[in-house]
C-alpha cells in the first residue's frame, strides 16, 4: 500500500489531514493576540469535513485577507524592499480549496479521458455522443433475463463528488421494468472506466490490485493469479447448425463443443458478476491494420491489468475513431476473477473460456491469465478471415529495407518473437498476421514477448521496450529497487512482457507490408537431429506447416526429464477453427502465386539431444536468417539428408560447417541414427490423422505432401508397438492389483491414493540380446542396467510409489523387463504373480486373469518386515562394509540327480532345492575355514513361502493372495570338528527338520502364537547379525514360481534372474535345465568359492 498523502494515518486507506482549528478556536486565538504557531491542531480524516470547515471560514468573511466580521483589523504583510531580489517569489495559486487545486493539476482532454463532473455544461453534440457511447456499453452488459443493461456512468467512483447522472440501455429493444421487479442490482449504477490511458491504469492497478508494482524500468509488474498460462482444455466453442458443418471437430481438434444454452448461462454469470462491481474497465479497440478488414472489438474486464494488457495488444483508436466507434463487431466479457459453475453442463473445472461465433461474444470465467483474451480474438480471426479468402497466420513478420517480407512460424519458445524482432529490419508484428491479396498485415497493436532469461545483450530491442506502459506478467523483482530478475522462475517459466509495437524503434507503422518472399518454419528440436537450416520445396513446406513441430524440454513443463515431441497443426492448433488442411491449401496457393520459398530452421540442440548436446547459438541462427533474407542461401549447394529428405547447405559464411549436418556433431553416430528414426516415427504417427484429407484442389500436391512423410522403419515401429502393448496391458492389470498404483503412507503401514500409477521407464541398449547374454553370464552386474535407476528403496522416494518397471529394447528384437515392488506390502510370490498376470493380459488371455486379494487383515501376524527389524534393532547383513562380488553357478539336471542320489542314501525324497542349498552352504563353510583356519558357527536364514501351509482359521481357505506371507527360518549349524566338513545329508536333514518344525507349529496356531514364532525366529537371526563369530547367509528360492512361463505375447523368457544385492547371500532360480544359483560374497571369499571342490564338480559358470 502506498504511504498516506499527508499525516501518519495508521489504518489502511486513511490519510490524516492537519488543518487549522474551527472558527471559534480561530477567533479565540486572534482575540488573544496569540502566535498562530501555538494553537492546538485538530485532525480530520476525510476531505468532506475539511470542506465544511472551509465553508464556515468563508461565511465568517475569512477570504483573501478580508477583515473578520468581529471587526479585527486586516492582517497586512510587509512590503518587499526594492533592494531584495525576489525573482523566484511564488505567485498565489488560483484556488480556494485543495479540491480546486487538484482540479488544476489535471487537464481535461479528449473523449479518451473519463468525464469526472457530469454536471458541467457541455454542448449538446458532445453530450449526445457521450450518451450513445454509454448506451452502447450498457447494451453490451445487458442481462438476457432482465432484458436491460445496467445503469452506467463514466468515471472512477473514488473521484465522484455525488451520485452522477446515469445511462442504461435495454437488450435488443426498449423495455421499462415494473417497479415490482426492481432488484438490488437494478438500483445501483456501474462506473465505466473507458479507454483509460496507461498512466490512469497504473494508478488503478497499484491502488486496487494486490501484486501490482512499478519496476525500476517503469513497467507495471502484475500477477495473473493461479493460472500462469492458457487453459486449452477449458476452451469451448458453441456448436450450432453453422459451426457444426464448418469447424474442425473431433480427434486432434482444439474446438471442444458446448451448446448455446450453456454459453448463455456462463454469459449471464459473467455479466452479473461484472455488473455487481462498483467499476468495470471497458476498452474499445481494433484488430487488423488492414483498413479494409479492420474489426471493432470491445473488452469488458474487472482488472486494470487486463485493460492495460489489451490497450497494448489491440490497435489503439484515435480520439476521432473512438467518437465514431459505434457497435463493436465482437465483445469479450472477462470475468476471470469469478469461477464458472462446475455443475453446469460441459464444465470440467472452475475455468471456462467460451466463444460464440453467432453472437460474436467471448466469455472468460475462472482464469485471470490475460493471454486468453489475446488468443480468443486470434481464434475469431482464424474463423472470419478465411471466409474472406484471407489467410490468418500464427507468425512473426518483418520487412527489409528493400521491401522483402519474411514470415516466421513457430510454437512458444522457438524464437519467433526474438528472430522477427531484428534491428536491421522493420518489424510488422511478432505473433499474429493476415495474408490477403494486397499483402500482409498485423492483427495486433502490440507484442507479447517471453521474458525468461531475457538479457540486454541477446535481445536489446525487447529489453528496451520494457518501460513505462509495458505490462510484465508474473516476473520476480528485487524488493526495494524493483529490478527484475528475468532468470527467476519462482512464479512461472512463462513470464511475459506486453508492450505497444511502437516501443520497438524500427516498427513499421502502420503494420502492413507487401507479399512475403520467405516462409521460415522454426522448430526447437531438443532431440538434436534436425539441421540448423533446410531449404524446403512446396510439399515439404506444407507437410511441416501442418505438422507444426517443436519439442518440450525439462523446465518447460513439470516432470519432463527428456525431450518430448509436440505437434501443433499450422503452428497454432490451439487457435485454428477450420481443419488444418484448409489453411495449408491457402498457404500453398499464396506461396505458388507469389513465388515464396520455404525454410525449416532448427533453433534447438546440436551434437546430441537435450542433456548431452548444446543449444544452437543464437548468433549462428541470426547468421542463417540473414542469409535467407539476403538470398545467399537460395543459391547455395545442397545435400539431402536421410529419413526427412531435407536439403542442407554445404557451407554458409559465419556458421561452422560441421554443424550444418547434425550427424557430424554427434559423437555417437548410432545414437544419432536411432534418435533420427525415433523422431521420424513420431512425425509419421502425428500425421496419420491428416492422411485422408485432400490439400486444396491440387491432388498432385496432396500426394507430394504425403510423400514428405518420413518412411516407416520396422524396428522403430516394432518398439513403439511393444511399449504401447505393455503399457495398455499394465493399465488393465493395475485395476486388479489396484494398491500397486497407490502410494505408501508416511507411517509405512498403509497404502493411499490408489490411482496414482506406477513408475514406467523405457530404455534401449545398443546391442543385440545374444551379445548381452554372452557378457551378462560373465559379469552379472550388467543386469543392473535393466533395473529402474533408483539407487534407494521405492518407499524412500518422495512420492513413495509402490512399483517401478523398466522395459528395455535390444537392437533387432529382444526385450528385458524389470519389475520392482515395495517389499513392505509384497513378497517374492506377490511380485511374480503380478508379473505373470500382466503377461496374460498382454497376450490377450483376459479370461484367465486372477484377482489376487490384498490381505491387509494379516497385519498382526505378518507385519511389514522393516517395522519388525526396527523393533528388534536388527543389524545389517554382513557385507555392507565389503566389496561384494556376484557369480552365477549353474546346476544342471545331471548334477542335481547325482546330489540327490548321494543324499538319498541316508534319507528319502530330498528335493533339488534342498540339495543345492545344502551344497552351497557347505562350500561357504569351507571357504570360512580356509580363511579362519577352523570351522565357525553358521546360520542359514532360509525364507519359505507359507501359502498353502498356514492355519485356515487364521488366513482362511484361499491362501493364494498378495502380500507378505513368508517366514525367515534361522537354521544354525555348529560343527563338532574344527577341520571337518559335515556330510551333505546332515545339512539337508538339518534344513528339512527346521522347516518342518516351524510348519507344524503354525499349522494350527492362533495369530498370537504365529506372531510369537515370528519374533523368536527374527531374534535368532539378529544373533547372527550381531555376533562377529557367527557367519549368516540369507537365502531364498524362486523355483517353481511362474516367471519362466510369463509370455507377454512374443515368446517365453529365455532368462529370468534377480538383481545383485550389496551383502552376502545366495538365492536360487529355475533355469531351462536345472537351477541357477546367484551367490553374492565378498571378493576374497568369492575367489576361494570358485575353486571349491564341490562347486567345481557339480556346477559350471555359463559362458
Amino acid at each position: 500500500m502506498p504511504p498516506p498523502l499527508l499525516g501518519d494515518g495508521e489504518e489502511e486507506g486513511q490519510s490524516n489531514v492537519t488543518i487549522l482549528p474551527s472558527s471559534a478556536s480561530l477567533k479565540s486565538v486572534y482575540q488573544k493576540g496569540s502566535d498562530l504557531k501555538e494553537h492546538n491542531y485538530m485532525e480530520l480524516s476525510d476531505c468532506s469535513s475539511f470542506n465544511s470547515h472551509l465553508e464556515n471560514y468563508e461565511k465568517m468573511g475569512l477570504n483573501n485577507g478580508m477583515a473578520l466580521s468581529n471587526g479585527l483589523a486586516k492582517i497586512e504583510t510587509q512590503k518587499l524592499k526594492e533592494e531584495i531580489c525576489h525573482d523566484d517569489s511564488a505567485v498565489p495559486v488560483k484556488a480556494h480549496t485543495l479540491d480546486e487545486l487538484h482540479s488544476l493539476q489535471v487537464k481535461k482532454s479528449g473523449p479518451n479521458t473519463p468525464i469526472i463532473d457530469l454536471q458541467q455544461t457541455i454542448f449538446g453534440s458532445e453530450a449526445d455522443k457521450n450518451k450513445q457511447q454509454l448506451e452502447s456499453i450498457s447494451a453490451s452488459l445487458a442481462s438476457l433475463t432482465r432484458e436491460t443493461g445496467p445503469k452506467v456512468v463514466k468515471g472512477d467512483p473514488a473521484k465522484q463528488a455525488e451520485t452522477p447522472k446515469v445511462v442504461h440501455a435495454s437488450h435488443q429493444h426498449q423495455h421499462t421494468p415494473h417497479f415490482s421487479n426492481i432488484t438490488d442490482s437494478a438500483l445501483k449504477f456501474t462506473h465505466i472506466l473507458y479507454n483509460l490511458s496507461p498512466a490512469e491504469l497504473y494508478e488503478q492497478a497499484i491502488q486496487n490490485e494486490k501484486g501490482s508494482f512499478i519496476t525500476s524500468s517503469g513497467a507495471l509488474a502484475t500477477l495473473s493469479g493461479a493460472k500462469t498460462g492458457r487453459s486449452p482444455r477449458d476452451k469451448r466453442v458453441v456448436k450450432d447448425e453453422t459451426t457444426s458443418e464448418e469447424l474442425w471437430w473431433g480427434k486432434g481438434s482444439p474446438n471442444i463443443e458446448m451448446d448455446e444454452k450453456t454459453f448463455l448461462i456462463n454469459r449471464e454469470r459473467a455479466v452479473d458478476y461484472l455488473c455487481s462491481l462498483e467499476k468495470v474497465y471497458v476498452n474499445d479497440q481494433f484488430l487488423n491494420w488492414d483498413p479494409m478488414n479492420k474489426l471493432k472489438v470491445r473488452i469488458v474486464s474487472a482488472r486494470a491489468y487486463h485493460s492495460l494488457f489489451m490497450h497494448n495488444m489491440c490497435i489503439r483508436p484515435t480520439p476521432e475513431e473512438l467518437e465514431n466507434f459505434g457497435t463493436p463487431d465482437f465483445t469479450i466479457y472477462n470475468a476471470g476473477k469469478f469461477p464458472c459453475n462446475r455443475y453446469t453442463h460441459y464444465m470440467t473445472s472452475s475455468t471456462s473460456i467460451d466463444i460464440n461465433l453467432a453472437r460474436k461474444e467471448m466469455v472468460i470465467l475462472g482464469t485471470q491469465y490475460a493471454g486468453e483474451m489475446k488468443k480468443g480474438l486470434f481464434s475469431l480471426m482464424h474463423y472470419l478471415m478465411p471466409k474472406r479468402q484471407i489467410l490468418s497466420l500464427h507468425s512473426g513478420c518483418n520487412m527489409g529495407k528493400d521491401g522483402d517480407v519474411a514470415l516466421f512460424f513457430g510454437l512458444s519458445g522457438t524464437g519467433k518473437t526474438t528472430l522477427s524482432t531484428d534491428h536491421n529490419r522493420y518489424l510488422i508484428g511478432d505473433d499474429e498476421h493476415c495474408w490477403s491479396d494486397h499483402g500482409v498485415s498485423n492483427i495486433e497493436g502490440g507484442c507479447y514477448a517471453k521474458c525468461i532469461d531475457l538479457s540486454r545483450e541477446k535481445e536489446p530491442d525487447i529489453w528496451n521496450a520494457i518501460k513505462f506502459g509495458t505490462v510484465l506478467e508474473n516476473v520476480v523483482f528485487e524488493e526495494h529497487i524493483r529490478e527484475v530478475d528475468y532468470t527467476d522462475k519462482s512464479v512461472t517459466e512463462n513470464t511475459r512482457a506486453a508492450y505497444p509495437i511502437e516501443y520497438i524503434p524500427n516498427a513499421k507503422i502502420p503494420c502492413v507490408g507487401p507479399h512475403p518472399k520467405n516462409i521460415i518454419l522454426l522448430a526447437c528440436d531438443a532431440f538434436g537431429v534436425l539441421p540448423p537450416v533446410s531449404k524446403l520445396n512446396l510439399a515439404q513446406t506444407m507437410y511441416h506447416f501442418i505438422s507444426g513441430y517443436t519439442a518440450l524440454v525439462a523446465g518447460t513443463e513439470d516432470g519432463i526429464k527428456e525431450p518430448t515431441a509436440t505437434f501443433s497443426a499450422c503452428f497454432g492448433a490451439a487457435f485454428i477453427m477450420f481443419h488444418p488442411t484448409k489453411y495449408a491449401a491457402m498457404l500453398a496457393e499464396k506461396m505458388q502465386k507469389q513465388g515464396a520459398t520455404g525454410w525449416l530452421v532448427n533453433t534447438g540442440w546440436s551434437g546430441g539431444s537435450y542433456g548431452s548436446g548444446s543449444r544452437i547459438k543464437l548468433a549462428h541462427t541470426r547468421k542463417i536468417i540473414d542469409a535467407i533474407h539476403s538470398g545467399e542461401l537460395l543459391n547455395a549447394n545442397y545435400t539431402k539428408t536421410e529419413v526427412f529428405g531435407l536439403e542442407i547447405p554445404n557451407g554458409l559464411k559465419g556458421v561452422p560447417s560441421e554443424i550444418l549436418d547434425p550427424v557430424n556433431t554427434w559423437p555417437n553416430k548410432d545414437a544419432y541414427k536411432e534418435t533420427l528414426l525415433k523422431l521420424g516415427g513420431l512425425f509419421r504417427k502425428n500425421f496419420e490423422v491428416f492422411t485422408n484429407h485432400k490439400i486444396g484442389t491440387d491432388s498432385n500436391l496432396t500426394e507430394e505432401i504425403l510423400a514428405a512423410v518420413p518412411p516407416e522403419n520396422s524396428h522403430l515401429q516394432r518398439d513403439e508397438e511393444v511399449h504401447k502393448q505393455l503399457q495398455n496391458s499394465l493399465s488393465e492389470v493395475l485395476t486388479k492389483f489396484y494398491p500397486l498404483a497407490g502410494r505408501l503412507a508416511e507411517d509405512g503401514t498403509s497404502i493411499e491414493c490408489l490411482d496414482q500409477g506406477v513408475i514406467y521407464l523405457e530404455a534401449k541398449v545398443n546391442c543385440q540380446l545374444n551379445e548381452f547374454l554372452d557378457k551378462a553370464y560373465k559379469d552379472s552386474d550388467l543386469v543392473k542396467i535393466f533395473v529402474p535407476p533408483i539407487r534407494i528403496r521405492l518407499a524412500d522416494l518422495p512420492n513413495r510409489p509402490m512399483m517401478a518397471i523398466q522395459a528395455t529394447m535390444f537392437e533387432h528384437g529382444g526385450l528385458a523387463l524389470a519389475v520392482q515392488i515395495v517389499h513392505t506390502f509384497g513378497d517374492g510370490f506377490s511380485g511374480c504373480a503380478t508379473t505373470d498376470e500382466w503377461a496374460k493380459v498382454s497376450r490377450m488371455e483376459k479370461g484367465d486373469v486372477r484377482n489376487l486379494q490384498f490381505r491387509s487383515d494379516l497385519g498382526e501376524v505378518f507385519p511389514p518386515r522393516d517395522n519388525i527389524f526396527e523393533m528388534i534393532k536388527k543389524g545389517r547383513p554382513r557385507g555392507y562394509e565389503m566389496k561384494i562380488a556376484t557369480r552365477i553357478f549353474m546346476f544342471d539336471e545331471i548334477a542335481i540327480s547325482k546330489l540327490k542320489e548321494n543324499v538319498n542314501k541316508s534319507m528319502s525324497h530330498s528335493s533339488r532345492v534342498e540339495v543345492v542349498t545344502a551344497l552351497i552352504w557347505r562350500s561357504l563353510m569351507r571357504v570360512v575355514r580356509l580363511r579362519q583356519g577352523h570351522n565357525r558357527p553358521s546360520i542359514l536364514q532360509f525364507a519359505i513361502n507359507l501359502r498353502g501351509r498356514g492355519s485356515p482359521k487364521v488366513v482362511g481357505e484361499d491362501q493364494n493372495f498378495f502380500g507378505n506371507f513368508y517366514l525367515d527360518i534361522p537354521i544354525k549349524y555348529v560343527s563338532s570338528h574344527s577341520n571337518q566338513d559335515p556330510e551333505l545329508h546332515e545339512i539337508v536333514t538339518l534344513i528339512r527338520n527346521a522347516k518342518n518344525k516351524v510348519l507344524s507349529e503354525i499349522a494350527n496356531a492362533s495369530s498370537e502364537e504365529i506372531f510369537s514364532i515370528l519374533i523368536e525366529s527374527l531374534n535368532q537371526i539378529r544373533e547372527g547379525y550381531n555376533d562377529d563369530e557367527i557367519d549368516l547367509y540369507p537365502t531364498s528360492s524362486l523355483c517353481r514360481f511362474p516367471l519362466n512361463e510369463s509370455d507377454f505375447g512374443w515368446a517365453k523368457p529365455i532368462w529370468v534372474s534377480r538383481v545383485n544385492v550389496p551383502f552376502q547371500m545366495f538365492f536360487l532360480m529355475d533355469s531351462k535345465n536345472g537351477i541357477e544359483a546367484r551367490v553374492c560374497l565378498n571378493e576374497d571369499d568369492m575367489i576361494k568359492l570358485e575353486k571349491d571342490v564341490d562347486i567345481v564338480e557339480f556346477s559350471y559358470v555359463p559362458k
